[in-house]
């Protein structure tokens, strides 16, 4: 009771005798030093060395001694379970751990016990390869997207004035590419593996035999952009050139075809057995008139070597290398899911502030554009059609990284009338003129060239 009454005399006397005061004093002196605030970054990823520091105390800075700040510890919330890390101080560089990728991490500075409420909450970003960082163009589309490439028509000569595919199986089309690349069995009506079907009709009845004549004609022409009567008018000459062999309506398939393998080996192919055996292979398949997808060890690695690529090679890694300082190594920030056209104005600008639309292999007056021709180069391929290119691995340690990119190059197996215009060299060929018959007049289907490689990139943030 005696003590109580001390205690209640003392609250009492507050104030009047400097008591309370002095205690108030002595009480904030002996009050423990907690940290309050913290701040850093809130989104994170694997192997990033991140800053973090604690702001503010319960006590004014003044206070706080070099050793105060050197005795905060650290721990963090992961997976719902503590966890005390190694670093200490006001400050640290906290390299983030594999283990935490994809989680929800929170940070917490202490010098007594962590507590929840001074914390920061960190998503550690988890990327998820692979990662579309470029689309070029797409196989079996024009230049525009809105329809067949005119090099993948054939036909027997009848054209099909309709739009060869209509705007919905496009778009599909498109949708499906921005997330997977092309699809060999999913796409490949685009790759001529599959015949297009006539449009449904509203009439049910069977119609005369020279209706049904007429529906066979169009389905064998489903893919016709060219007509018989036509084709002096695409060529001018090309008929007079074609009167060695009877015109258009000339000579057997055997003998088009021993035309166009000819002149593709001898001619274009003189200097590489290799690259004959793959042109070879090129005609054999479009002799089989299957369509689809090509691909060929040999195409594959003469192209992946060849200087063109290795040019084109270098300027996508510059520009990796310049978006990954741009975002601070976060590599899900180069992805990029649209589809270039080249009928769109800013492809152009884009392409070449960064890198070439694609790596080419054409004959031209140079050391490089004759072996081009001579190799076998210019006849499997001359331009590239179509490019992606996908990050495929990436690991950040710091400020170094290190990864992998893939690159699809691809290309169409066909002529159309640019390709044997008046004035061309193609066009006074016997092989090319064989070639054009053969795919627009006989019916043989042309097809797509893929050539997929890897190469490593390294670099520094």
């Amino acid at each position: 009771m005696q003590n109580e009454e001390i205690k209640l005399t003392n609250k009492l006397n507050m104030g009047k005798t400097g008591t309370g005061a002095e205690r108030v004093v002595k009480e904030k002196r002996e009050e423990k030093l907690l940290v309050k605030k913290v701040k850093g970054e809130k989104e994170v990823y694997v192997g990033q060395k991140v800053k973090y520091e604690v702001t503010d105390y319960n006590k004014n800075k003044s206070e706080v001694t070099e050793n105060d700040k050197k005795s905060i510890k650290w721990a963090a919330i992961v997976d719902g379970k503590f966890k005390f890390l190694f670093e200490k101080g006001e400050i640290i560089e906290l390299k983030i751990r594999k283990e935490w990728e994809g989680k929800e991490l929170t940070l917490m500075p202490y010098l007594i016990s962590p507590q929840k409420d001074v914390a920061v909450k960190i998503d550690v970003v988890k990327f998820v390869f692979p990662i579309i960082i470029d689309l070029y163009k797409m196989p079996g589309l024009n230049e525009d997207g809105a329809d067949i490439a005119k090099d993948m028509a054939y036909g027997f000569g009848t054209k099909y004035f309709n739009p060869i595919y209509d705007a919905n199986t496009i778009q599909q089309y498109k949708n499906t590419y921005k997330n997977e690349g092309f699809n060999r069995i999913r796409h490949n009506v685009f790759s001529n593996a599959e015949e297009l079907e006539l449009p449904p009709t509203t009439n049910n009845s069977k119609g005369t035999v020279y209706d049904q004549l007429e529906k066979i004609n169009k389905a064998k022409n489903r893919k016709a952009i060219y007509n018989k009567e036509d084709f002096p008018a695409v060529a001018k000459f090309l008929n007079n050139l074609t009167s060695d062999f009877g015109g258009i309506e000339g000579h057997s398939d055997y003998r088009l075809f021993a035309d166009f393998k000819d002149m593709a080996k001898v001619f274009f192919a003189p200097f590489s057995a290799e690259m004959r055996k793959n042109i070879d292979n090129m005609i054999e398949h479009f002799k089989a008139n299957k369509g689809g997808v090509y691909e060929n060890a040999i195409l594959t690695k003469d192209i992946k070597d060849h200087e063109s690529t290795n040019r084109y090679c270098k300027e996508v890694e510059e520009y990796i290398a310049k978006k990954l300082k741009e975002h601070k190594g976060n590599i899900n920030k180069l992805e990029d899911k649209r589809i270039y056209f080249t009928e769109e104005k800013d492809v152009m600008e884009k392409r070449k502030k960064f890198y070439s639309l694609t790596p080419l292999y054409p004959a031209k007056f140079s050391w490089e554009g004759a072996k081009n021709a001579t190799q076998g180069r210019t006849i499997a391929l001359n331009d590239i059609w179509a490019t992606e290119i996908v990050i495929t691995e990436y690991e950040l340690n710091e400020n170094n990284y290190t990864g992998k990119y893939q690159v699809t190059l691809y290309d169409h197996f066909g002529l159309d009338d640019d390709d044997i215009k008046a004035g061309k060299f193609a066009g006074w060929g016997a092989g090319f003129r064989a070639w054009f018959i053969l795919q627009h007049f006989r019916g043989y289907k042309p097809f797509v060239t893929k050539i997929t490689f890897e190469r490593p990139f390294r670099g520094e943030i």
